[in-house]
């Protein structure tokens, strides 16, 4: 049997050229080439790929798009089908500048009208392209010597690159917004010379002529009530809204950005703010001040990954209005998780790993008997299912690229993300019993010892445990001008920062404000806070 990568070869050796390499790559994503039925299937579509492919080769370059008008025998054409402008223009006659230029070309490939005046062909421009203002047809056809074919090939690559850039920024677009777009774009380009297609069939059947003539006025009559849209002004109100929120970064370098992914707002949002995410979200641990802004965007956004708004924060400064207003222009593009709402699986959910669907069967019974664990089984319960959640979104994120080719991905994606965020809870209650084992290891009665705790934990333990020694103390917290000379206080050691990341301290400052703030009294020294009573 040939091994996949072998056939891939074979394969694109076989039919690259005329299809195109990138194409035959696109294709071939959605086979299995470890199975004989679909090898076949993909040869049948590369077959009629390379058929297409080679017609098209053979076919005439034909810049006007009126290629059924001139494959007419002796190309005379019938006065019925003649604009009025053109009345008087013989179609045969070449452009004395284009045989000079180019006299090795086929002269019904290379010709132009004769007779005109330059009114003339800048009224045919403008008809044949609606969108285009007069000023630039009359520059135009200045630029390309008064030559109209010339001309109108310029023309039909500007509107081709604008129906381009028009499909990649669509994805910025609500539904409601593109299906109303959809019915206001006028066609252009060579499309612009094609009518509705039933009634084109049905035309062509009785008559050519009368076709032609209808195509002609519906697309003059549909082009006319078309409303030009400023593809520049529009780049810079998106690139302004997104300079005036992410306040770190420079206009320069969002510019850039948004041109690089093709002028569309959604996705230089999300490229920034994926540039700014934290690789992981346990990385968020250690800084108190934003997980509780991610964790109220994230309930307002439950589409968009915490990681993405970690990211929107970082650029914009820890400021949550602005972080809210990326994250909603956000939200607007195609979410890839945004479709879960509406796809019902009918069949068995999938299995990501055997462990995994152990673990998500009993996931009640983890939580009921994670307070029986000591510290190294909940570690390790706790580490297992940090484990499965990255598998979880390393699934969740080849679905989302598979999707890119097959919409009916984006099902799988959403649950690989639902998968991951359960085991994500489940992981984080495993930390939180795993931490409460460690400072019971290395804490007493009236000490707390924080060390080897996450910040979130070290902020809840230190609550618990000073709430229960003052409740502890009964009447001898009432002693008048008693305090630590009575009790002796409550001691946290928070260490000096010398185990984190940067060297800085973490642990410390963060339980400092959170007792302030509930209105204890509380003494610092080095690498330790002593709780001496509650203010009354």
């Amino acid at each position: 049997m040939v091994e996949p990568d072998e056939l891939s070869q074979e394969l694109q050796g076989l039919y690259c050229p005329p299809i195109d390499p990138a194409l035959f790559m696109a294709i071939l994503m959605d086979y299995d080439l470890s199975m004989p039925a679909e090898v076949g299937a993909l040869r049948d579509t590369l077959n009629e790929l390379k058929t297409s492919a080679l017609d098209q080769e053979n076919l005439p370059f034909d810049p006007t798009g009126t290629t059924n008008t001139r494959n007419l025998q002796d190309a005379n054409l019938p006065e019925s089908l003649s604009w009025s402008p053109l009345d008087n223009i013989d179609v045969n006659d070449c452009d004395e500048n284009d045989n000079n230029q180019n006299g090795g070309h086929d002269a019904r490939l290379r010709y132009t009208f004769l007779g005109m005046t330059s009114d003339d062909k800048v009224y045919n421009l403008i008809s044949m392209f609606p969108s285009v203002p007069r000023h630039q047809a009359e520059r135009i056809l200045e630029e390309c010597h008064g030559s109209l074919s010339r001309a109108m090939e310029v023309l039909l690559n500007l509107a081709f690159i604008d129906e381009t850039q028009i499909a990649r920024g669509s994805a910025q677009e609500t539904p409601a917004e593109a299906a109303a777009m959809s019915q206001a774009l006028a066609p252009r380009s060579i499309d612009g010379f094609q009518a509705d297609e039933s009634q084109t069939k049905k035309s062509r059947k009785k008559n050519k002529k009368r076709n032609q003539q209808l195509r002609r006025d519906a697309t003059s009559s549909q082009a006319l009530n078309t409303p030009s849209v400023n593809k520049w002004e529009m780049g810079k109100k998106d690139i302004d809204f997104i300079s005036i929120r992410a306040s770190v970064l420079l206009r320069e370098n969002v510019a850039s950005t948004y041109h690089e992914n093709s002028m569309s707002l959604c996705a230089t949002i999300r490229a920034l703010a994926i540039a700014y995410a934290p690789r992981d979200i346990g990385e968020l641990d250690d800084d108190d001040a934003i997980i509780p802004q991610v964790a109220e965007l994230s309930h307002k956004y439950a589409a968009i990954p915490e990681t993405t708004i970690a990211g929107l924060l970082r650029i914009s400064n820890n400021e949550i209005i602005a972080a809210d207003e990326l994250a909603e222009a956000l939200a607007q593009g195609p979410v890839l998780n945004s479709l879960s709402d509406i796809i019902t699986f009918t069949s068995a959910p999938l299995v990501l790993d055997p462990e995994e669907t152990t673990v998500a069967a009993s996931a009640e019974n983890f939580v009921e008997t994670s307070s029986d664990m000591d510290y190294g089984q909940a570690a390790a319960a706790a580490n297992a299912h940090f484990a499965l959640r990255s598998n979880a979104f390393a699934q969740a994120s080849q679905a989302a690229r598979r999707a890119r080719s097959n919409p009916l991905y984006n099902g799988a994606s959403a649950y690989y993300r639902e998968i991951g965020n359960e085991q994500r809870q489940l992981a984080m209650r495993h930390l939180a019993t795993a931490s409460d084992r460690l400072v019971d290891r290395q804490s007493s009665q009236y000490d707390l010892d924080l060390h080897g705790v996450t910040v979130p934990n070290a902020i809840r333990i230190s609550r618990e445990r000073v709430n229960a020694w003052w409740h502890s103390l009964g009447e001898l917290k009432h002693i008048r001008g008693g305090g630590k000379h009575v009790h002796g206080g409550f001691k946290i050691v928070v260490g000096v920062g010398n185990h984190s990341r940067d060297g800085a301290a973490r642990i410390g400052p963060a339980v400092y404000r959170m007792l302030e703030s509930e209105g204890w009294k509380v003494e610092c020294d080095r690498g330790v806070l002593l709780v001496t009573g509650h203010r009354r």
